[in-house]
């Protein structure tokens, strides 16, 4: 649901607490969103707190502010904030749905996105890693199981406790991961809830020596760049729009500032494309000839070429190439190769936003802008 456009009274800026960790990279994200937001309204008095910690919503009971921005992240925090008698908008979305007006990645359409990554792919056989009571890990889980059932894949999941306000080290469950790792066929597709976890599956299955990507392609949802970029290999990941998030989150409160009695809004950000890296750099199929031709494919794409120069290629009949991919990875060569090249000028997109449309098509073996431009709007 839209939020509703609203201004703020002529001379009046809010005291606004930000009740969470803003320098975490996702977060940092949300932080600029908000403060761009409040830079075009006319500007905001941020109350941080002084030592660089996250303000804490226990802190704010007797705070004389107008609004807060919060991550709401337990029940007894959800009942302060419903207590309090100025407006809070939440921005996490690890509880299940409450009263309060909510800001949040859709979760569903998270673990659809990696969901289709790794069926691009080609994978069928996937896994997922998860946290238990945790709502936004059920939801990925959900959305990137049907997404995966409904290509005819089947997923295999580990539902683990979270760490996160226990005593217990980050890496309790470390001989539970490695039970589940072991159950997993070669050319399986992981998603983890999120960088973090992706990171220590990463860590597990290299001293295990299993090879990644090789024999498991591992996803994980953030894109925090430490977690990503220090990984080896280096991890896919799915971006949250966190930006998008804080500028919606900042809307919504300062409509509850002029309007506190409108209706509770709960709104859902879509994330951005996949950033993928080398964890995912491989191909999910088991049938070797398949491989080679995938393998082909990838070494090909910035050349234009069809189903018929690749079917001479490697050396057999288009007729058999379409069967074969149509057993394997349910579509046809054609569709493989358009989507393939889509995957890369997106990914060329999101890397050099400068690039002009004549030399992004070359660069993915298009014939033309017109032939980029089309595949673009009708692959999803």
């Amino acid at each position: 649901m839209a939020v509703v456009p609203a201004k703020l009274p002529a001379g009046f800026t809010p005291r606004i607490a930000l009740a969470f960790q803003t320098v975490q990279p996702h977060l940092e994200r949300v932080t600029r969103g908000i403060l761009d937001f409040a830079n075009q309204s006319g500007g905001w008095h941020l109350s941080l707190n002084p030592e660089g910690a996250a303000v804490t919503l226990e802190s704010l009971q007797s705070w004389d502010g107008d609004g807060i921005l919060a991550m709401i992240e337990t029940q007894e925090q959800a009942d302060i904030a419903c207590k309090l008698s100025i407006p809070v908008v939440n921005l996490s979305a690890r509880l299940p749905q409450t009263t309060l007006p909510s800001v949040s990645s859709d979760n569903w359409a998270i673990g659809k996105s990696a969901a289709e990554h790794l069926l691009e792919r080609g994978f069928r056989r996937c896994g997922f890693y998860g946290l238990a009571n945790v709502w936004y890990s059920e939801e990925r889980f959900r959305g990137f199981k049907e997404t995966i059932e409904a290509a005819g894949g089947h997923v295999s999941a580990l539902i683990t406790q979270s760490s996160l306000g226990s005593e217990r080290p980050w890496d309790w469950d470390r001989a539970s991961l490695e039970n589940w790792l072991r159950s997993l066929n070669p050319h399986t597709g992981v998603m983890a809830v999120h960088d973090y976890r992706a990171q220590l599956l990463l860590e597990t299955a290299r001293r295990m020596g299993r090879i990644v990507p090789d024999e498991i392609a591992v996803i994980g949802v953030n894109n925090d760049p430490v977690a990503c970029d220090g990984s080896i290999p280096a991890l896919s990941s799915v971006p949250q729009d966190g930006y998008q998030i804080g500028q919606q989150a900042a809307e919504l409160l300062t409509s509850l500032l002029t309007t506190p009695q409108i209706q509770t809004q709960q709104i859902h950000i879509a994330p951005l494309k996949v950033h993928a890296r080398k964890s995912t750099e491989t191909f999910g199929v088991d049938d070797p000839v398949l491989r080679s031709v995938l393998q082909e494919i990838e070494a090909r794409l910035h050349v234009s070429f069809g189903v018929d120069e690749l079917a001479a290629k490697v050396g057999f009949s288009r007729r058999w190439l379409e069967q074969l991919f149509s057993k394997h990875l349910l579509i046809s060569p054609h569709l493989y190769i358009v989507r393939r090249r889509v995957w890369a000028a997106r990914q060329i997109l999101t890397e050099e936003h400068a690039i002009k449309p004549a030399a992004l098509a070359r660069r993915c073996g298009f014939p033309s802008t017109r032939s980029l431009k089309a595949a673009l709007s009708q692959i999803p």
